[in-house]
């Protein structure tokens, strides 16, 4: 039986006070596909939050209407959905002359993509920015794939969906068969499951026996109350969001 979900918290300002989340998920199941998507949007740019939604359900529409069976239809669902993504905005702030541009709607893009056949099973993954995705084996003690953040020149930069290079930072995996759960986050989370660019286990693995052994929504709301807990803003104040699949 697999289980999925995905949640997002707002993070908080200097003051303690709750910030506009920026982040976005989704999941999609439908008994042989299974869609996880979790965008960052920039929290410096004035629609970074709009573009990370918007981004989000255009990536699953392409990709159920697209049912990928080998990589290469992957890779070229993923660059048509990210150029059709970019269309949009540019033709939307053109017509409703908007004092803004394409930028003002900066993302990153973390997605995984399971596609469910009688005698296989095929993983693809995207990444383009900050942000981490564990594919775990049965255990949740071991990492069978991961990809890990990509940042720029500093620590604090990263690269979005709507830079002009973006392809140069595209990501695209194609993990093992075998490797049948995952987890994806963003950067407001990685400080607690990440430690020396591998997963931090004493925290990746305890969360994900707990979603393991609960229904959907006791972990998602469990899930939620962990993320936007004084502990975890005390660690980062970034919006946390978190997608998984556990098989």
């Amino acid at each position: 039986m697999i289980k999925l979900g995905s949640v997002s918290v707002p993070g908080q300002n200097k003051n303690g006070d709750q910030k506009q989340n920026q982040d976005s998920t989704l999941a999609f199941y439908d008994g042989d596909l299974a869609i996880i998507v979790v965008c960052d949007g920039a929290g410096s740019k004035t629609f970074g939050g709009v573009g990370s939604d918007y981004l989000c359900r255009v990536l699953v529409r392409h990709l159920r209407i697209a049912k990928p069976s080998d990589y290469v239809i992957f890779e070229q669902t993923i660059h048509r959905a990210i150029e059709r993504f970019r269309c949009v905005i540019k033709r939307l702030c053109r017509q409703k002359n908007l004092q803004v541009t394409l930028e003002d709607f900066a993302s990153t893009l973390m997605i995984c993509c399971r596609q469910i056949y009688s005698d296989r099973i095929s993983n693809y993954c995207a990444h383009i920015g900050d942000g981490a995705i564990f594919y775990l084996d049965s255990t949740f003690e071991s990492a069978e794939f991961v990809s890990l953040p990509e940042n720029g020149e500093y620590a604090n930069q990263t690269y979005f969906v709507t830079d002009k290079n973006w392809r140069d930072y595209l990501r695209i995996h194609s993990p093992p068969e075998g490797a049948l759960n995952l987890i994806l986050m963003t950067d407001g989370v990685t400080p607690m499951a990440l430690k020396n660019n591998e997963p931090f286990f004493e925290f990746v693995r305890p969360l994900m026996l707990f979603l393991n052994n609960s229904s959907s929504e006791e972990g998602s709301h469990s899930l939620l109350k962990i993320l936007g807990s004084q502990k975890s803003m005390a660690i980062s104040t970034d919006d946390k969001s978190v997608g998984w699949l556990i098989n």
